[in-house]
């Protein structure tokens, strides 16, 4: 398989029987498994050796879908508080098969020499990317809890702490705070008013949440209502809100949107797809609204 993403060959093992949808997996590759197919390589051009030796190459094309498993959960939560300069906001990040394989190549961990501290340096780069891509907040802070060195297989959990301006508004005795983080998915960078070229989309199967914890004397004054949309090609996103109390007046409110995207997308659903991630925007975009402001806040530092 000739690839642009290296510039050299890589080689696959493919697995199907009785017309079922192959399966590939890359033998060289110790963190490789069949659920961890990277995208780069869909509808590339390989050459599939012949059973006899001295047959001809033939020339094939990768199928545009191949199973895999590609899921990143990262629930982030927040003290409510409209007096404070920053908030500190807690991420839990799960990453699990091509997501999980991903990260372990960005660390280099591909690399069997790799030192405790060529990993420490390298993994704040991908730490403040992968913030920066499901959160939108920018992390500079020390290392993660956990997801460190785990192996070369299996899902990955680690918790970073970001402190974080998040936009929290108190106007005329309410408070306006947002109800999700942003998410580069939720960008929506389909500008073009036509398409003539299949769409390639970073597929896979995202779960995203931030929960705010309430002071006792702010209420949230009205539940937004569930938004979902389905698109083309299993396309499909549901954002919905649960508010549960948490004594002595608190509480705690949760909104969690979950998002499904295919690698690839015909030209012809164009339109749909564009649509499909304008609502996407807006679910994520919603703002809340709260009663009352809540305990004072601790004095500011000058």
């Amino acid at each position: 398989l000739e690839s642009f993403r290296t510039f050299d060959a890589i080689y696959l093992v493919e697995v199907s029987s009785n017309g079922e949808e192959p399966l590939y997996v890359m033998p060289g590759d110790v963190f490789a498994n069949f659920d961890t197919f990277p995208s780069d390589y869909l509808g590339a051009l390989a050459f599939r050796q012949p059973l006899n030796e001295a047959d001809m190459w033939p020339m094939f094309r990768v199928p545009a879908k191949v199973s895999h498993i590609d899921k990143t959960a990262m629930a982030a939560t927040a003290s409510l508080d409209p007096r404070a300069d920053t908030s500190e906001v807690r991420l839990e990040f799960t990453l699990e098969g091509s997501a999980a394989y991903l990260y372990r190549w960005d660390l280099g961990w591909k690399r069997y020499s790799t030192t405790d501290d060529e990993i420490a340096t390298k993994m704040k780069k991908v730490q403040a990317d992968l913030v920066d891509s499901w959160s939108g907040l920018e992390w500079k802070g020390a290392l993660p809890e956990g997801g460190h060195r785990t192996g070369t297989d299996g899902p990955l959990s680690f918790s970073i702490k970001v402190p974080a301006h998040l936009d929290i508004q108190e106007v005329g005795g309410k408070v306006i705070a947002p109800c999700l983080l942003r998410p580069y998915l939720a960008a929506n960078f389909f500008r073009e008013t036509e398409r003539t070229r299949p769409l390639w989309l970073p597929g896979g199967s995202a779960a995203l949440s931030l929960s705010w914890e309430i002071p006792a004397g702010m209420q949230l004054e009205a539940l937004p209502p569930v938004a979902e949309r389905t698109g083309p090609e299993g396309l499909h996103f549901k954002r919905e809100s649960t508010v549960k109390a948490a004594g002595g007046g608190k509480s705690v409110l949760t909104t969690r949107v979950e998002i499904e995207v295919p690698d690839m997308i015909p030209a012809s659903d164009y339109q749909a797809v564009k649509s499909f991630f304008e609502e996407l925007k807006s679910a994520c975009e919603t703002k809340l609204l709260f009663a009352g402001t809540g305990a004072p806040a601790r004095e500011r530092q000058p």
